[in-house]
């Protein structure tokens, strides 16, 4: 993620009181909306070391040896988040389908959703039908990846659910 792409997460952020950020990873993404915030942001991820667990580009300046530690992406999430867990950030370690189970009956609703999970055309398309249940009238509803090369499902994906939307580096976010 670039730092203009976290610039804009920040300032999203900024306006926000609940958020769901589907996909965390590493946190950089988590990090920069709760350092420009005072959001509530629930981490919905399963931090799967197998997921990622092998060295590729995101490692090049590290150990190659981390990424055959047990719980290594966890760790790092912490590593950068951890002074917010237990208070603004609330991890839940599990998929998105499953983490919406326990939402949307309990009444959880958010002024932002960023999704940044799977990137495969039916779990973009999933992610947006379930989390925009939970979106406040109003809220911002956005991702990462799109136009990404690496990544080429996401934009058809998104385009599927959305007319227009805005653009910034590779975060798309609907305009409604």
């Amino acid at each position: 993620m670039t730092e203009q792409e976290l610039t804009w997460l920040a300032i999203h952020a900024e306006k926000s009181s609940v958020i769901a950020e589907i996909g965390s990873w590493r946190g950089r993404s988590t990090r920069a909306m709760a350092d420009n915030s005072t959001a509530v942001i629930f981490c919905i991820d399963p931090w799967i070391d197998d997921s990622i667990g092998f060295p590729g580009w995101w490692t090049q300046q590290e150990s190659p040896d981390k990424y055959k530690q047990k719980d290594w992406l966890w760790s790092e999430f912490i590593k950068y988040n951890g002074e917010y867990i237990g208070t603004r950030i609330v991890p839940l370690r599990m998929f998105s389908a499953e983490a919406f189970d326990i939402l949307q009956p309990r009444g959880v609703r958010f002024d932002m959703v960023f999704i940044d999970g799977s990137h495969d055309y039916g779990h973009v398309v999933g992610d947006i039908s379930m989390y925009r249940q939970l979106l406040k009238p109003g809220g911002i509803l956005c991702g990462h990846d799109y136009n990404e090369p690496t990544c080429p499902e996401v934009a058809p994906a998104v385009n599927s659910q959305f007319q227009h939307l805005h653009v910034e580096g590779t975060i798309w976010c609907a305009i409604p």
